[in-house]
């Protein structure tokens, strides 16, 4: 039975980019709205704690805040509304937010009882439609019924539009006999969907996603309907926060649900992250981008995006960002959200952009992957690309304004060399980079054995020699002819040793560039001469008139 309608919430309509386009199927006037979304339940397990799978829930609201009567029919009828759900957690320190459910089935409505409580309900006088100004609420048990789910990759979230022959409800679960799967009749029955257990096709979350250290948790509901212009689905999407406890006793999870509910991408749970979006004009649906750039640390920046797709129905199968060529970018990662590393997407660095595609795993609507890296280039704003997976009208690539990695004072020349992980040169300074004057300005070099001598050496010849394995020096020339050596320090307790090289105020010094790498001596045993480390080189542009990226 469906719970009765508790609390109207706000709508906070964010609109992020030009809407001057139409799909072909729109219906003018037609709006449902996410009107309230609450009570995360836990359904299901299996398995034991802290090893368990657990069929998830939540109860949502609509509300028709459109200008006509928007179709309710149950399936076989084609013409229902759509509930999906996503499941995320915020990693601690707020550096990454990652969808922690599956890409779970979603709900279809069957009725709408045109409660009052979100305006002046007009009711159409039967449960087929849900009339202007009436609401509609489905419980848990409802959203978590696996004999109203049914896959998303059935729905075309952009027209709101699914065909009922062929379907899961068609075929059941398991299939009925091949003349009887796509009759357009449902063969799924009250006692197949029974039968698939306390999980089944609920929002599906592992035991190890709750029981982690974490910022936060939050969970997303999204309503859609046929015909709905896109301009009004701002209001079809809203998240909550939302803190799990572990109960031994009740052998189950818990939910501390806080109140406040937000209409937006449930990336915009990601504190300190910009949101940006993404359409295919009136042909497909939006893709929302957030990002976060923080550092440097040790000489690098972290670059974090995580990319939703709403309502895309091609959806995207590459993501790819223009960078500095002299970038330095190491550290790379992604995730989605299966459990299959064999479907990672593929990382390229291509010189003066880096992508990761597949040909196997698409990013589908409903659900948000993540892509990361660390890079030596400050942030600039530029434009990202992300390629549309099927074929279909409209573009082939819809774009946004991100920041990547693009400004590069200090180019990196190559790795340097140890018999474990090698030292790691970096410029240090208000700012990190030689500009005329800068008094602040120099070097540390980390990663080298503790309490022992470190040099720096430099030099103006540009070159590459090699002294055995992976050992290079970054620069033409020997010392005292053409390589010079700046000074010695002795690495402190953790292996740090920091040289000040500061830059005098002398335009003289407009366009020159050094090359500067660190020699450690290793008491245990180095792969120099048997008894020192290399750090990476680093070739040093000097002034002001630079260009960003060399």
């Amino acid at each position: 039975m469906k719970t009765s309608f508790l609390l109207a919430l706000p709508a906070l309509a964010v609109g992020l980019a030009s809407r001057d386009f139409a799909q072909a199927n729109q219906v003018a006037g037609r709006d449902v709205q996410l009107f309230s979304l609450s009570t995360l339940t836990a359904m299901g397990r299996t398995g034991a704690f802290p090893n368990g799978n657990n069929g998830v829930a939540m109860s949502t609201t609509s509300c028709n805040t459109g200008t006509g009567n928007i179709p309710w029919n149950q399936a076989m009828s084609e013409t229902h509304p759509m509930i999906s759900f996503i499941v995320a957690r915020r990693e601690v320190g707020d550096t990454r937010i990652t969808q922690i459910s599956d890409r779970s089935f979603i709900k279809h409505g069957f009725f709408a009882t045109n409660s009052p409580g979100c305006g002046t309900c007009q009711h159409p006088g039967s449960g087929s439609q849900l009339g202007v100004g009436c609401s509609d609420t489905y419980g848990t048990t409802n959203n978590g019924d696996n004999f109203w789910l049914g896959p998303p990759d059935e729905f075309d979230p952009w027209l709101g539009t699914w065909e009922a022959t062929c379907s899961h409800f068609d075929k059941g679960e398991p299939p009925v006999a091949p003349a009887q799967q796509c009759d357009g009749l449902r063969s799924l029955t009250t006692g197949q969907a029974t039968a698939l257990g306390p999980v089944g096709h609920r929002i599906n979350v592992l035991d190890s996603a709750f029981n982690t250290a974490a910022a936060g948790w939050a969970y997303q509901a999204q309503y859609n309907v046929v015909g709905e212009p896109e301009l009004e689905r701002d209001n079809n999407t809203a998240w909550r926060s939302f803190t799990p406890t572990w109960s031994a006793a009740q052998n189950r999870w818990n939910f501390a649900q806080p109140a406040g509910t937000t209409y937006n991408s449930i990336l915009s749970a990601w504190p300190g992250a910009t949101l940006v979006d993404a359409i295919n004009g009136g042909d497909d649906g939006r893709v929302y981008v957030a990002f976060k750039v923080t550092g440097p640390v040790n000489g690098l920046y972290h670059y974090e995006y995580a990319v939703h797709n709403r309502d895309n129905h091609r959806g995207i199968d590459a993501f790819r960002l223009p960078i500095c060529p002299s970038a330095h970018i190491v550290n790379v990662g992604f995730h989605d959200v299966d459990q299959n590393a064999g479907n990672a997407w593929t990382f390229a660095n291509n010189g003066n952009e880096i992508a990761w595609t597949t040909d196997s795993n698409p990013l589908n609507w409903n659900s948000f992957f993540n892509f990361w890296f660390d890079s030596d280039a400050a942030p600039q704003f530029s434009t990202c690309l992300l390629d549309q997976d099927k074929q279909g009208a409209g573009l082939a690539q819809l774009s946004a304004s991100v920041r990547t990695p693009q400004t590069v004072f200090n180019v990196y020349l190559g790795d340097g060399c140890s018999n474990t992980a090698p030292p790691v040169l970096f410029a240090t300074g208000t700012p990190a980079a030689a500009t005329i004057p800068n008094a602040t300005f120099g070097f540390q070099s980390n990663g080298n054995t503790v309490l022992s001598p470190v040099t720096l050496f430099y030099g103006g010849i540009p070159g590459t020699q090699n002294f055995g394995g992976a050992c290079n020096v970054y620069m033409g020339g020997w010392l005292g002819t053409g390589i010079t050596v700046w000074s010695t320090a002795i690495a402190d307790a953790f292996g740090n040793a920091n040289f000040a090289v500061a830059v005098p105020n002398d335009p003289g010094l407009e366009g020159l560039e050094f090359r500067f790498q660190s020699l450690g001596f290793n008491g245990g045993g180095g792969p120099l001469f048997g008894s020192f480390d290399l750090s990476n080189g680093l070739n040093v542009r000097i002034g002001n008139a630079i260009p960003n990226c060399p």
